[in-house]
């Protein structure tokens, strides 16, 4: 999955939500077809599986503004707390009015940040230190930024399609895609 990151990236406008990246149709044909072109955000389904994706550093941006976590505080980290917000909120960008750095689309932001349930998978690219975690039965999983200086880093999904009972997944809340899979983070 490739998304733009609409503050960070030259070659896509820089507001949120972000378009997807666009190919001429020469390199359309050269661009394997296991990478998927997403906007930003985006919540798209893949053999059953679905993904919740961002590169827009809402983790880093609720953190700043959340005055506190919950009164269960011994038992939850913050990046846990963060994650369910997010869920809590059914938007992949709660915030109102948005961070003054970035151009804010306010119609269509209404439209792409719903998350109608919990996903499988929640992607958040933040420059907050790379993790993978489960968070409500979805598997969290911060990559943080594939360029960064002379390095960087990415996540390696490898996911169990064969074991995995789609109907219990999407049945059951003791199910978690976390048991089908193997994350890898890869620094470059």
């Amino acid at each position: 999955l490739l998304v733009p990151s609409g503050k960070k990236d030259a070659t896509v406008r820089p507001s949120f939500p972000t378009a997807p990246f666009r190919l001429s149709k020469e390199r359309q044909r050269s661009v394997n077809k296991n990478i998927i072109l997403l906007p930003d955000p985006a919540v798209v389904q893949i053999a059953g599986v679905e993904f919740a994706v961002s590169a827009s550093e809402i983790i880093q941006r609720l953190g700043r503004e959340q005055i506190s976590c919950s009164g269960n505080k011994e038992n939850e980290d913050r990046m846990t707390c963060l994650v369910n917000e997010l869920f809590r909120q059914r938007s992949l960008y709660p915030l109102y009015p948005s961070s003054a750095d970035i151009s804010y689309r306010l119609s269509e932001a209404i439209k792409r940040c719903v998350l109608s349930r919990i996903p499988h998978f929640i992607i958040l690219s933040s420059i907050l230190a790379p993790v993978v975690k489960v968070v409500s039965g979805s598997v969290f999983v911060n990559p943080n930024v594939l360029a960064r200086g002379s390095s960087g880093t990415f996540a390696k999904l490898n996911i169990d399609l064969n074991s995995i009972d789609k109907k219990s997944m999407v049945d059951s809340a003791d199910s978690s895609v976390a048991d089908f899979c193997e994350i890898h983070i890869v620094r470059l």
